[in-house]
């Protein structure tokens, strides 16, 4: 949940460059699913929905800081080695790399 609002944002915008290389996967498709979500959170954009969740996390006293938790910027490296797998994140629309998930880290610290 720590990242999920920030995915959000990352899939915002699909592109011929950006979308993800799977069978099935179209920009139209991303497109679609996309807004059937905002719709469903009742919001507008990426934008929006990160802040509805982000908010939805502080309402039910989830943590949203990574420091908080006792993780530093020195365990980044450890969490994308153990924890970042390309074929994991196929399913998301949006291509996502290892610096999308070393700044997604980086916001939530």
């Amino acid at each position: 949940m720590l990242t999920l609002p920030y995915f959000f944002e990352i899939n915002m915008n699909p592109n011929q460059k950006n979308i993800q290389e799977k069978e099935g996967f179209t920009v139209d498709y991303a497109r679609k699913t996309f807004n059937d979500l905002l719709k469903i959170l009742g919001v507008k954009n990426g934008t929006d929905a990160k802040a509805r969740l982000l908010t939805l996390m502080d309402d039910i006293s989830l943590e949203r800081s990574l420091r908080n938790l006792g993780i530093g910027q020195d365990d980044f490296q450890i969490i994308v080695d153990n924890g970042f797998n390309s074929h994991r994140v196929i399913n998301n629309p949006v291509k996502v790399t290892e610096g999308i998930v070393r700044k997604i880290l980086g916001d939530i610290l």
